[in-house]
């Protein structure tokens, strides 16, 4: 009995942290692996974590609706094929390999959580010649542009580096 009200706590914090900023399977998983298989716990959190995403979705909504619809299908065909990949090797591979390879997929995703401030302005950059770039980077000539809040002066004009 205490089992179930466990996994049931952890599945509700989990899904509130994974449709506010992602990394709900870092409660799930581990506490499913506690009971089944690496592989079946992680299909499990997935799956028990999917009802997060619309939510999440739908909470960005706004920002979403700043993002070229282009930019959309266009990461979509990435996504899909990454997702078909990931679950191909999920299933092909040994729970061992799988263990091995789960720590290395959380440090990377935990350096990226990381470094987010850092890499956000350089995703976010409007593409060069847009008139968001030359509001950004001035009127300059220039091809490139420093993106980096350190290399940028308060003007919004970004500084000879």
């Amino acid at each position: 009995m205490e089992t179930h009200i466990l996994f049931f706590v952890a599945a509700v914090a989990a899904g509130l942290i994974n449709s506010m900023a992602g990394g709900g399977g870092l409660i799930t998983f581990p506490l499913l692996t506690l009971f089944v298989p690496p592989v079946v716990a992680d299909a499990t959190s997935a799956l028990a974590l999917l009802p997060a995403y619309p939510s999440a979705v739908w909470r960005t909504r706004a920002k979403l609706s700043e993002v070229p619809r282009r930019w959309l299908w266009l990461l979509l065909v990435p996504s899909v094929l990454g997702s078909l990949v990931g679950a191909l090797l999920l299933i092909w591979t040994a729970d061992r390999n799988f263990m091995f390879l789960v720590p290395w997929l959380v440090l990377g995703g935990t350096v990226l959580f990381v470094l987010e401030s850092r890499l956000s302005p350089v995703v976010t950059a409007p593409p060069m010649g847009t008139a968001a770039s030359r509001r950004r980077c001035g009127r300059s000539r220039r091809r490139s542009c420093s993106w980096w809040p350190s290399t940028a002066d308060t003007s919004g004009r970004a500084s000879a580096s």
